[in-house]
């Protein structure tokens, strides 16, 4: 499962982390459950950090949602879906 934290800006590495907790000479991953303490010292990230840097976008929308009401008749429709198949995707589905 993904998570978007709203407002959070990406750290430059480690040691600049919101889920990094550091306890005397230890630095651990609060999200890996791992110490990072070599991370944190030579800078950068964790090889299995899992955040990823969102690209910057506009507004995201449920295209099936919108694909599913009625948007004046198949004609339109139709246009509607070819231009959101033509359309890159910014964050991928979660499939369980």
């Amino acid at each position: 499962m993904s998570v978007l934290v709203r407002s959070m800006k990406m750290p430059n590495g480690c040691k600049e982390c919101h889920f990094r907790l550091s306890i005397g000479l230890v630095d651990a991953c609060t999200l890996l459950r791992k110490n990072i303490s070599a991370t944190v010292e030579r800078g950068g990230f964790h090889s299995d950090c899992p955040l990823v840097e969102l690209p910057p976008h506009g507004r995201l929308i449920d295209a099936d949602t919108l694909l599913s009401s009625d948007l004046g008749g198949e004609p339109f429709k139709s246009v509607i879906r070819r231009v959101l198949m033509q359309t890159p995707t910014i964050i991928e589905a979660e499939v369980d």
